[in-house]
């Protein structure tokens, strides 16, 4: 099986969690469709209402496809609470119609591109599409960093921890600006494959848990 995950822990009524990760692993890049890059879940303002968002093929070509041999997962649990974890799997065919199960207590399929599909209670929705890449990724500065981080660390010492001694706040700072100082995003103009899930919070089951742990894996199809 191979198994490509990303996680982000969010709280049910109000916050926004993401994470992002493009063109690791030198076997999940023999499948580009297996290639998770980014992945967002957060409420919606009314707290009803779970949003899903897993996006993969990082520069994806206009003749991307989602894979017809590899599922999708989101995985929900409540945080510290692993019974409570309830899967949401989305596989595709060769023509990208999609089929997805929440658990046992919906399913639907069809075409998801365009206006996207709706069950017809409207608590589960499916859109598919090739996007823009909402991530950043300043290139240049990531380098730099790299660099930099070798460089002090080869002289750093450790407490019984593992943190690091002298990582004082204007060390810390210098290294974080090489991150951030700078407007050129070397993901702009690319493209990635998004498969969006907007699901009302009672199929999630999960409403008596403050905190939702979400992580996403693509795998082989059994």
């Amino acid at each position: 099986m191979r198994l490509r995950t990303a996680l982000v822990s969010m709280l049910l009524t109000s916050s926004v969690s993401l994470g992002s990760d493009h063109l690791d692993g030198p076997r999940v890049l023999t499948n580009p469709a297996a290639d998770i890059a980014d992945l967002f879940a957060w409420p919606s303002s009314d707290g009803q209402r779970l949003n899903l968002v897993m996006t993969v093929w990082p520069d994806a070509p206009s003749t991307a496809k989602f894979s017809s041999t590899i599922q999708y997962v989101f995985h929900l649990k409540g945080a510290g609470v692993p019974a409570t974890e309830k899967n949401i799997i989305c596989q595709f065919d060769p023509a990208q119609t999609v089929q997805c199960w929440v658990g046992a207590d919906r399913y639907l399929s069809g075409d998801a591109s365009g206006a996207g599909l709706s069950s017809p209670s409207g608590d589960l929705k499916i859109f598919t599409e090739r996007r823009d890449d909402p991530a950043f990724f300043f290139r240049t500065g990531f380098t730099q960093f790299r660099g930099a981080l070798q460089t002090v660390l080869g002289s750093a010492t450790f407490n019984q921890k593992g943190c690091w001694n002298n990582a004082g706040a204007a060390a810390s700072g210098a290294l974080l600006q090489m991150l951030y100082n700078g407007s050129q995003d070397s993901l702009a103009g690319q493209k990635v494959l998004a498969l969006v899930l907007s699901l009302d919070k009672a199929l999630v089951t999960l409403d008596a848990l403050p905190t939702l742990q979400v992580h996403a894996t693509t795998r082989v199809m059994p």
